[in-house]
């Protein structure tokens, strides 16, 4: 039998607070800690952002989507992308921090690879600790 709670249950410490994943990007080597794209934070910080956004989350303009990704941004800035390692701006190795990570995540791939590994749902499970445990 398959146990759907066992199998599907979250870690919140890892939910909320992120996980390190190694990325290979051609010959280099980085890391990014990342939270999950359900945590409780984003879930607030995107409700927040939209209901003193109502016009831009009500229409359709072109105007309004790219105001709608700017909150996104911003949010995954400040609660799913939590930290890096071995990364460089620009030729300068900076740490982490929202205003950079806004910057960053304003690019569609960078931002698709972070939205990638915070969907990764068996990165945040809690089976994945007690499996860990047994071997």
């Amino acid at each position: 039998m398959f146990d759907l709670e066992k199998a599907f249950a979250s870690d919140e410490d890892k939910t909320l607070n992120g996980v390190w994943h190694e990325v290979n990007y051609g010959d280099v080597k980085f890391s990014l800690k990342v939270a999950a794209s359900n945590n409780p934070a984003y879930k607030r910080y995107l409700r927040r952002a939209m209901s003193t956004n109502r016009f831009a989350a009500r229409t359709t303009s072109e105007a309004s989507m790219k105001a709608m990704e700017a909150l996104h941004v911003k949010a995954m800035a400040h609660t799913i992308l939590v930290d890096w390692k071995g990364v460089v701006i620009n030729g300068e190795s900076k740490p982490y921090t929202a205003e950079l990570g806004e910057r960053v995540l304003g690019m569609d791939r960078f931002r698709d690879l972070v939205e990638d590994l915070a969907g990764d749902f068996e990165a945040y499970s809690a089976a994945s600790d007690e499996e860990q445990e047994k071997n």
